[in-house]
This record gives structure tokens, C-alpha cells and sequence, in this order.
């Protein structure tokens, strides 16, 4: 359940209590998959033109040039590769846990980047800055 209040184009503010269980669950998978594939940068620009995009569809301004360009670079480059599957434990009210992420695009790689295998990639002398254990 969402309690927003929000700004309306004839400069009032509305207030609207929405409630969408499924799209919130949808979000957290596709958000997971985003952050799995993606990396920081491009996932802060996805965002910043997803806001903009955002408040030019709530204007009626879908078909704009500045709207078709923000969509069109979604899509292409950052939608198109967030496939794969999320699997969540779900218990009551907003509580969940993610268990598992699967997906070939995926660059977070578990096995090449732990530091509790002798085989993998980085090994615990490769941390950043001193210890003083004194």
C-alpha cells in the first residue's frame, strides 16, 4: 500500500492511497535483475530518465520526441537484456526474502567473487587500505 500525495498538472495537490501487490512484487524482481545485469552508472541513468519519462507520460506527452528518445534508450540498452528469473519467499504484510536470481546476463558471478574459496578471483589480501589489529 502506497499514501502519496502528488502534484497535479493544474498545480493542486491530490492525495491517493494505492494498493498493488503484484506490481510491487514485480518491481522487486525487476529491480533485482537490474542490479544483477547492470552496472551502477547505468542503472543511475536508467532511473534519472525513467523519472523523466515518468513525469512526461503523466503529462498525455507520450508520443514527444523527448518521451519516444527516453524510451527508446531504455529499452535498447537496458531493458532488453533484464530477463531471467527471481524467486521470493513471501510471508505476511511487506515481508519477503529473495532466494534465488537466475539469468545469462547476469555479471555478478557468486563463485568468482567470494573470498571464502582458496579458488576464487579475490582472496583477502586483495581489500583496499590497512588493518591495524593493535
Amino acid at each position: 500500500m502506497s499514501d502519496q500525495i502528488e502534484n497535479r498538472i493544474i498545480e493542486a495537490k491530490s492525495r491517493g492511497i494505492y494498493e498493488a501487490p503484484g506490481m510491487a512484487l514485480l518491481h522487486i524482481a525487476y529491480e533485482r535483475l537490474l542490479t544483477g545485469i547492470h552496472n551502477e552508472d547505468t542503472i543511475e541513468q536508467y532511473h534519472a530518465h525513467g523519472r523523466q519519462l515518468g513525469r512526461l507520460l503523466y503529462q498525455g506527452r507520450w508520443f514527444d520526441s523527448q518521451a519516444l528518445m527516453l524510451r527508446d534508450a531504455l529499452q535498447r540498452w537496458v531493458a532488453s537484456a533484464i530477463t531471467g528469473e527471481v524467486t521470493l519467499e513471501l510471508r505476511r504484510g511487506n515481508d519477503y526474502s529473495i532466494l534465488n536470481t537466475v539469468s545469462d546476463n547476469l555479471t555478478y558471478k557468486a563463485e568468482r567473487l567470494t573470498m571464502e574459496k582458496g579458488d576464487s578471483m579475490f582472496s583477502a589480501e586483495d581489500r583496499i587500505g590497512p588493518t591495524d589489529h593493535a
